[in-house]
């Protein structure tokens, strides 16, 4: 039995996670950025914003003994809407970005707007910067509609988190055989399949929910789960060990209070 997974965090841990969340998203930027990926530049540069954003206020928690928490899930359900605006056009005026750079600097304007004086201030010191982001072409609204129906395989977002689901449990059900059989490398290959299976519900599911509906956020945790499995040091020999080690390494790289929520999801090898 693979082990249990502690995702308790601190408030002061969590403040921690998220401006490693904000590192690994800028990295995860600037890999698309080298592969010519404006999607990806878009989707993992957002959502490094705003977990910037999360760092900041909840800090200010710590800090102040007061409670951002309603200012900062407000920020989360309103500004998707406010950046579709800013999506299909690039930032105008005096000293405006070009390229993804000028959508994610209107991106940040939207940010702003549901923000006290005193987190923006924050926010411009810890912000990444934008320039290295100018010369990759804005995705159009196309790109990303198209990006997100790539995604779900043409089928819409509830037919496709029933499908994945469908997927983890069969791989999970075919773990369970192979590990009876001996054969541990296959095992553990088919338990990496059957999470990330279920990974990828969960995250469509919670887009969805959210009000994502392009996706963007999907692709951004996925990009950074993919690193923080690429960043595995080495796997255990025996079954249990190296999916465990493959399960916490997804688990913990989308951080609380997500995690918790993920580790429901995922099926039983």
């Amino acid at each position: 039995m693979p082990e249990v997974i502690d995702v308790r965090l601190t408030p002061e841990q969590f403040v921690r996670q998220s401006r490693e969340h904000a590192r690994l998203l800028v990295a995860a930027s600037r890999r698309n950025a080298a592969a010519g990926d404006a999607v990806g530049v878009l989707a993992c540069g957002w959502v490094a914003d705003v977990v910037t954003v999360q760092a900041v206020t909840a800090n200010a928690v710590l800090v102040s003994g007061e409670a951002p928490q309603r200012l900062y899930f407000q920020t989360a359900s309103t500004v998707i809407a406010d950046l579709r605006e800013t999506w299909t056009s690039e930032a105008d005026g005096p000293g405006s970005m070009s390229g993804v750079a000028g959508v994610l600097k209107a991106g940040r304007s939207a940010l702003a707007r549901s923000l006290e004086p005193a987190i923006v201030g924050e926010l411009t010191d810890e912000w990444m910067e934008l320039s290295e982001f100018s010369s990759i072409p804005a995705p159009s609204m196309e790109d990303l509609e198209r990006a997100r129906s790539e995604r779900l395989g043409g089928l819409d977002a509830s037919d496709f988190v029933a499908s994945r689901r469908r997927d983890a449990s069969e791989w999970a059900l075919r773990a369970a055989r192979t590990k009876q059989s001996g054969d541990a490398a296959v095992a553990v290959r088919e338990a990496y399949a059957a999470d990330m299976y279920a990974f990828e519900a969960y995250l469509t599911k919670s887009a969805v929910e959210t009000g994502d509906h392009l996706l963007l956020t999907v692709r951004a945790w996925w990009d950074v789960a993919a690193a923080a499995i690429a960043a595995i040091p080495g796997l255990p020999d025996d079954v249990d060990g190296a999916v465990g080690a493959i399960r916490r390494a997804i688990v913990t790289s989308i951080g609380e209070p997500s995690a918790t929520r993920l580790l429901a999801t995922l099926p039983r090898h």
